[in-house]
């Protein structure tokens, strides 16, 4: 899906998305132990509602995943191939040079989050940056890395980096 304007999801459970105009992200259901967004590109901001025990929500980006069980956080992930891609739709040709159709094409879940779409170059500069308003989050990266970052920190991962900067001191909850 794509947001053509700021727009709200609200779940059964309380959980609300605030999802900014231009971003691209995918519902990922099934018979998972949690929820699953894949954000591809843009920025969204997450009020987790607390998760019963055994279940998460997580954000899959191209650079990284964020596991959450109860917490308000934004997540702005950009990426080469996406502003690639919104620049060909704009010129009405794909990257190959044949006329776009603009559709979306979404990935099976084990395709998506920590494991590339085949665009090495995109992969090879994709970035997430993650801030926590409250409580705290995991961020995972593609090659392994992790942190764990809590309210008035934010973490910024990046694809083709082992490390995960994270920035503030942080708050006690």
């Amino acid at each position: 899906l794509t947001a053509k304007e700021t727009s709200r999801a609200v779940f059964g459970d309380g959980t609300e998305i605030v999802i900014h105009r231009d971003s691209l992200i995918s519902f990922v259901s099934g018979k998972l132990k949690g929820r699953m967004l894949q954000l591809s590109n843009g920025t969204i901001v997450c009020d987790v509602a607390k998760q019963r025990a055994g279940r998460v929500f997580k954000v899959l980006t191209p650079a990284g995943e964020i596991t959450v069980v109860g917490t308000k956080f934004s997540v702005e992930s950009r990426s080469g191939a996406a502003v690639r891609r919104k620049h060909d739709e704009t010129a009405g040709t794909g990257a190959d040079g044949k006329k776009d159709s603009g559709a979306i094409r979404f990935l099976h879940p084990l395709q998506i989050g920590v494991r590339g779409d085949g665009d090495s170059a995109a992969a090879s500069d994709s970035v997430a940056t993650v801030k926590v308003e409250e409580g705290s989050v995991l961020l995972r990266n593609r090659l392994g890395g992790q942190a764990t970052i809590s309210k008035g920190q934010t973490g910024v991962m990046r694809t083709a980096m082992n490390v995960i900067d994270v920035f503030g001191g942080g708050e006690p909850e």
